[in-house]
């Protein structure tokens, strides 16, 4: 699955991998795609739980 959000979302994108949530090896970091992209976490076959968030637009107002 992380492969395919990797593949999918802008360098922009911010994504977080929380991995054994609740237990004494918890891991939860948040990066951008890009930077996530450099470096893979060592899931393994752990309950992990992504989030993502997109940056909005900023719209250009129109100068009068």
């Amino acid at each position: 699955m992380l492969d395919a959000i990797l593949e999918s979302c802008d360098d922009t994108t911010a994504l977080c991998v929380a991995t054994d949530v609740t237990l004494a090896t918890e891991d939860i970091r948040t990066l951008s795609v890009a930077e996530w992209r450099k470096k893979l976490p060592a899931m393994d076959k752990r309950p992990t739980v992504f989030l993502l968030h997109a940056p909005l637009a900023v719209k250009k107002s129109k100068s009068r």
